[in-house]
């Protein structure tokens, strides 16, 4: 798999932007309709957010196509590596899936993919900055008396960004 470079950004932005919007819609009583389920019977065009989720869900189906026939069209020119989009190009019929379904297969596999890469840096980010955030507090910058009460925050900062962030 070639290395990512910057004009790979706007792609990486636009995944994280789809699993963010996915992860707030799930959260139980995000919409007024999760705590009034009568709700849904309310018509398209009185309700904004199924229009919305439907422009929502509309954007992200084009994005994901696009993707597919990018694998594709690479296929056809014969400098496309092997893949899980190549392999279900080559299987769809097989699978019986519609161009949507396997633009949406592939889609939700690579943005899962996505989260999955960034949650291990993630983590330990969050519990430096919570560490922080209970010995420094947010209205000051750390000083080097708050190194021996940061622990963590010492290790993120030693094995991420290849120093330290308290000044050791």
């Amino acid at each position: 798999m070639p290395p990512l470079t910057d004009k790979d950004e706007p792609l990486i932005k636009r995944i994280h932007a789809h699993t963010a919007t996915i992860s707030a819609s799930v959260v139980p009583g995000a919409y007024l309709v999760d705590l009034i389920p009568p709700l849904k019977h309310v018509p398209t065009w009185m309700a904004r957010w199924k229009r919305e989720g439907l422009a929502w869900h509309q954007r992200e189906t084009a994005m994901f196509e696009g993707l597919n026939r990018e694998v594709e069209e690479k296929m056809r020119a014969g400098n496309s590596p092997h893949c899980f989009v190549s392999e279900l190009v080559e299987t769809r019929e097989r699978h019986e899936l519609t161009d949507k379904e396997a633009a949406w297969l592939a889609g939700i596999m690579f943005s899962a993919g996505a989260e999955t890469v960034c949650e291990p840096l993630l983590h330990p980010l969050r519990k430096a900055q919570a560490e922080l955030d209970a010995v420094v507090g947010r209205d000051r910058i750390p000083t080097f008396e708050d190194q021996k009460n940061c622990h963590t925050s010492k290790l993120w900062s030693k094995k991420y960004c290849d120093g330290d962030l308290l000044g050791h």
